[in-house]
C-alpha cells in the first residue's frame, strides 16, 4: 500500500519506517485515517502504537515515508492537534482549573487574557467531566480518574482538529476506566485516534477500529456503526465485535 498521494482528506501515513537506534518499529507503514471521525489502533506492547501517535506529533522523526495530517506536515498541523497521555502530564504545582486552562493560554501567544468563550468552553468541559468541584486543588489533590479528567479537559477545550489519545485509561481501575470512556465520548467532536491494549476500549472508542502486529504494521481494520452509543457495552453486537477481533489477533499472530 505505498505511495500515497499527500493531500488534506484525513490523515495519510505514506511507506513510514521509524526506528530507535538500531531497531526498527515498523517499516513501510502506509495507511489513511478519515477525517471526522473515531479510530482505535489495538495492538500489543512494542508495536509501535504509541509511536505512530508521537510521529504524528512531529515528536519523532521517521527514517523514512510521509505524514499529512490534513495536508500539513505533523509541525505545521501540531496547533491543531491534541493529545492526553497515559500518565496525565499534570502540572503539580498548578491547580486543577490553571492546568485545564494552559493550553489555551498558550495559544494566547500575544499574552491577551482568556476571553469570556474561553472561560465558558472551560467550564463547560469541566461541568461535562464531573470535575468543577475541584477546581482550586492540586493534582495531588485528585484521584487516578479525576486527573485524567482534567487531562481530558485540557485537550478537548483547544478545540483540536485531531485529538490523540495514547492508553488514557490503562492505569485506571476496570470501573473508573469505563466511565472515563463514557466521559471522552460526551465530549467527541472532529477526529480521534486513542491506542489501547484493550479489545473492550477499541471498540467503545472507536468508529474503526486498527489491529497492528508487532513491527508489520495493520493486519485488519474492523468497522463499528454502534459509535456513540453509550449503552453499547449491553449490545449482543458489542460483544460479537470483540469476539471477532479477538479470533482475528489469533490469526495474526498465529502467522506471525
Amino acid at each position: 500500500m505505498g505511495g500515497l498521494a499527500l493531500n488534506s482528506d484525513g490523515i495519510l501515513i505514506s511507506n513510514l519506517t521509524l526506528a530507535y537506534e538500531d531497531r526498527a518499529v515498523f517499516s513501510h507503514l502506509s495507511c489513511r485515517f478519515d477525517p471526522d471521525t473515531a479510530h482505535t489502533i489495538l495492538g500489543p506492547s512494542g508495536c509501535g502504537k504509541s509511536s505512530l501517535l508521537h510521529a504524528m506529533l512531529g515528536l519523532v522523526k521517521p527514517v523514512s515515508g510521509d505524514i499529512s495530517i490534513f495536508g500539513k506536515s505533523p509541525e505545521a498541523a501540531r496547533s491543531e492537534t491534541s493529545i492526553v497521555l497515559q500518565e496525565y502530564g499534570l502540572f503539580p504545582w498548578k491547580t486543577v482549573w490553571e492546568n485545564i486552562v494552559l493550553g489555551m493560554r498558550l495559544k494566547n501567544t500575544s499574552g491577551e487574557k482568556l476571553s469570556d468563550a474561553q472561560v465558558e468552553r472551560a467550564h463547560s468541559a469541566a461541568v461535562k467531566l464531573g470535575i468543577d468541584a475541584h477546581l482550586k486543588k492540586y493534582p495531588h489533590q485528585l484521584s487516578g480518574g479525576q486527573k485524567q479528567r482534567v487531562g481530558l479537559a485540557r485537550a478537548w477545550i483547544t478545540e483540536p482538529s485531531l485529538m490523540l489519545m495514547d492508553e488514557p485509561f490503562s492505569a485506571l481501575d476496570a470501573m473508573t476506566r469505563e466511565s472515563l470512556q463514557n466521559a471522552a465520548l460526551s465530549l467527541y467532536s472532529g477526529t480521534w485516534i486513542t491506542v489501547t491494549h484493550s479489545i473492550e476500549e477499541a471498540v467503545f472508542m472507536g468508529r474503526h477500529i486498527w489491529l497492528m502486529q508487532t513491527e508489520k504494521g495493520f493486519y485488519k481494520r474492523f468497522e463499528n456503526p454502534h459509535f456513540g452509543d453509550p449503552d453499547f457495552r449491553e449490545n449482543p453486537a458489542f460483544y460479537a465485535l470483540c469476539l471477532d477481533i479477538r479470533k482475528a489477533i489469533g490469526e495474526a499472530f498465529h502467522e506471525a
